[in-house]
């Protein structure tokens, strides 16, 4: 830490509905771990009035923060809940993967157990380069028709 430090560090995790904040006191050992409503005009309005409320509770100014960290649940609750934008895939020979589904199961030895649908359906997976190699220009669009 710099002589100007503050000793303070913030994270902020937004989800839909809440947004939780740490602040941990590098210097005098202490952590507060407020959760504020993430609702409003936008999920982040509610981090941000959280994190001003949480600087006020802990007698701190915006310029003890030495670092932040900000992460968002929003777009994989999106994506697993099926409720945003109808999403493809593109892959170089893993078309399939999600159809494979060799992740752990509740019951392995189930074979009539019930699975949920790919996140992705097989007829928005198209084969072609993923991955551009470094140097490279990127690969051409998709044929999304």
């Amino acid at each position: 830490m710099s002589e100007r430090s503050g000793g303070v560090r913030v994270g902020i995790d937004v989800g839909r509905m809440l947004a939780n904040l740490v602040l941990s006191d590098l210097a005098g050992g202490r952590m507060a771990t407020p959760k504020v409503l993430a609702t409003g005009s936008g999920p982040s309005q509610g981090a941000i009035g959280g994190l001003r409320d949480l600087l006020a509770n802990e007698n701190r100014h915006p310029w003890d923060v030495d670092a932040t960290v900000h992460g968002t649940t929003l777009v994989v609750n999106a994506i697993t809940e099926r409720k945003g934008a109808v999403t493809g895939l593109r892959s170089a020979g893993f078309a399939d993967i999600l159809d494979v589904r060799t992740e752990r199961r509740r019951d392995a030895y189930d074979l009539g157990v019930d699975v949920p649908a790919p996140l992705v359906p097989r007829r928005l997976r198209r084969p072609g380069p993923d991955r551009a190699p470094r140097g490279a220009a990127a690969p051409a669009p998709a044929d999304v028709s």
